[in-house]
């Protein structure tokens, strides 16, 4: 059990960074427009849809980090059982 813990372990870990990564990778998404400096009025448009489209993308990849954070959660916890039974 003790080598259950171990590998279980590890896997915790890995799971748990990869949610961070998602994480930190979604706080990086740039909002790009396009450039009109002749009319505001599209400018403004195009500022709101570039945003939108950004709040899209970061929403997915929080979705997959939340999702990755319970599996590293069960697995730490399973780890832990493992662990504790091994004594």
């Amino acid at each position: 059990m003790k080598l259950a813990s171990i590998v279980l372990a590890f896997i915790g870990f890995a799971t748990g960074s990869l949610a961070a990564y998602l994480w930190w990778k979604a706080s990086r998404i740039p909002s790009n427009p396009e450039i009109v400096p002749d009319d505001p009025v599209y400018g403004t448009m195009a500022q709101a849809e570039s945003t939108k489209v950004a709040f899209e993308k970061a929403g997915k990849l929080n979705a997959k980090a939340a999702a990755w954070t319970a599996v590293s959660v069960l697995v730490n916890a399973l780890a832990a059982l493992a662990g504790a039974m091994s004594n």
